[in-house]
């Protein structure tokens, strides 16, 4: 009986192990193409072409949208993935922290910079080696 679902069940798990990778390659060429629209903005700040340096703005904040959902969708791959642990443990290779522990993936957010995770950070008082700072995105907040 187990035998006859180990089939579709690691089929499953295949397509979402393909589904993570894809969303993963996806984020990265929108960081990208933020990161080009970063730059882009950055000349025109210089050059103090005011009308241009608005239009670049708009892209920015387009690309950041673009970021943001795809690491959203990374989040919702990974999490997918990480459902199949129990049958299927070399699907925790996706994960590059591999000591973290399963009950943290619903939080865990890689390796992105706050800006990219959050539209809101505060940097908390503190003079530690460290900086600490409280995030938010939608109703939830983070520290």
């Amino acid at each position: 009986e187990a035998t006859t679902e180990a089939g579709p069940i690691r089929k499953i798990k295949d397509v979402a192990e393909k589904a993570l990778l894809e969303a993963v390659k996806n984020t990265k060429k929108a960081q990208g193409r933020r990161n080009l629209a970063r730059a882009q903005h950055q000349v025109f700040v210089l050059e103090e072409d005011h009308a241009q340096a608005a239009k670049a703005q708009a892209q920015v904040t387009e690309r950041d949208a673009e970021v943001a959902a795809g690491n959203a969708q990374v989040q919702s791959a990974l999490r997918a993935l990480a459902a199949f642990e129990s049958e299927f443990p070399e699907v925790m290779a996706h994960v590059p922290e591999r000591a973290l522990p399963r009950e943290l993936l619903p939080v865990w957010r890689g390796a992105g910079a706050l800006e990219e995770l959050f539209p809101q950070r505060e940097k908390l008082p503190g003079g530690g080696r460290h900086s600490t700072y409280r995030c938010r995105e939608g109703g939830g907040e983070c520290v």
